[in-house]
């Protein structure tokens, strides 16, 4: 079956994604929320949407837009193939089938981070990710699979951390590093789903 044999391309445009992502932090002119004259993208201070903007922080052109809208894309597409293949490694459940379809249009929504829909992306895409990644986790819990259950309650924690700051602003300057921090708890935790064997059922 053609979707056994594509379920670890996630691995591989992953792998991809986060080095185009370094890549394009080295071409970052630089400037940040808090000091528009900070040389270089900060890993402390600036937000992955800096790097997709017209203009850097410190008011020169940015030249990691294209690197990072690349990067984006690729991470979307390795997350929505994951989605897609959810029942191969979890089932074909009613649950899971609706999960994958939540996660695919968070995908869509949240590739539209990059653009004047930002907003939209951060809560659209953020709600059906969460709705569909807690569907996920009650399966891991029925299944058993307690490692991967766990790790998705810590994903999904930090998800509702980061919105929760994004909105509220409390503690915002914590929330560039608490953003790729989320970054590696998403990514690891889907390859991890992506890399479990082929459910007998499927």
């Amino acid at each position: 079956m053609w979707s056994v044999k594509i379920k670890h391309l996630p691995v591989y445009l992953t792998a991809v994604f986060f080095v185009l992502y370094v890549y394009a932090t080295f071409m970052y002119p630089g400037g940040h929320h808090l000091d528009n004259g900070f040389e270089g993208f900060s890993w402390m201070h600036n937000y992955w949407c800096d790097l997709t903007g017209d203009i850097a922080q410190n008011g020169q052109a940015n030249a990691a837009k294209p690197i990072a809208i690349t990067a984006l894309i690729i991470a979307a597409t390795s997350l929505g193939i994951t989605w897609y293949l959810l029942p191969t490694v979890l089932g074909h459940t009613k649950d899971i089938v609706l999960a994958k379809w939540i996660g695919i249009a968070a995908v869509i929504c949240g590739a539209t981070v990059f653009t004047s829909l930002h907003g939209f992306a951060i809560y659209c895409g953020g709600a059906f990710a969460g709705i569909g990644i807690a569907i996920v986790i009650r399966q891991l819990f029925l299944q058993k699979k307690w490692s991967m259950f766990y790790l998705g309650a810590c994903t999904l924690i930090a998800m509702g951390v980061n919105i929760t700051i994004y909105t509220t602003r409390l503690c915002i300057d914590a929330l560039p590093l608490l953003q790729k921090i989320t970054f590696v708890l998403v990514f690891m935790w889907f390859l991890l789903i992506s890399a479990m064997p082929v459910n007998k059922g499927t």
